[in-house]
């Protein structure tokens, strides 16, 4: 087995970790009194197992032209950073409305950055800014309009600010590494 699939072998079993314990969370003896709210996150390291697996297993990666792109790695983004985004709006209590165009728009940067990687020259750099442009949207929405609904909910700020924390540098961070 290559460097490349253990890596992927490795991350596959560590999420499937991580769906175990946010399984045990949500259903056992928890303290956490909204159990049914935060089972959606349990999505996010299942789907994220799921595409590890596929990709360590070496399915879904296409070549078009000059230009490869792994398939399951753009599914499980496009499936679960929308959740993400969500469930930080939900948190600080955003309207719908909100939620919905974080989630469309960081959906948006994931369908765009995903034809940015099979395309070449000019293309590649304008679809980059277009992606760059609506991730910035999004920032906006996280550092703008999702605190402004947070500070009218004492109880979940904390969590609010850990998880805007979480995701904004976790998104800027991703892109140089």
């Amino acid at each position: 087995m290559t460097a490349a699939a253990m890596t992927f072998v490795f991350g596959a079993v560590s999420l499937v970790v991580g769906v175990a314990i946010a399984l045990r969370l949500v259903t056992g003896d928890s303290e956490i009194a909204d159990a049914g709210r935060v089972r959606p996150l349990v999505l996010i390291p299942g789907v994220a197992a799921v595409a590890y697996v596929v990709m360590a297993l070496g399915i879904g990666t296409v070549t078009i032209g000059s230009e490869t792109i792994v398939v399951p790695r753009y599914v499980d983004w496009l499936l679960t950073t929308p959740i993400m985004i969500g469930y930080v709006g939900y948190v600080a209590g955003a309207p719908r409305r909100w939620i919905a165009a974080a989630a469309g728009g960081i959906a948006a940067v994931i369908v765009v950055g995903a034809a940015a990687t099979v395309t070449t020259g000019l293309a590649k750099w304008g679809l980059f800014g277009l992606s760059s442009l609506v991730q910035l949207g999004v920032f906006g929405v996280l550092y703008l309009v999702y605190p402004r609904h947070a500070a009218e909910r004492p109880g979940r700020r904390e969590l609010f600010w850990l998880l805007q924390t979480h995701v904004g540098l976790l998104w800027l961070a991703y892109p140089v590494i």
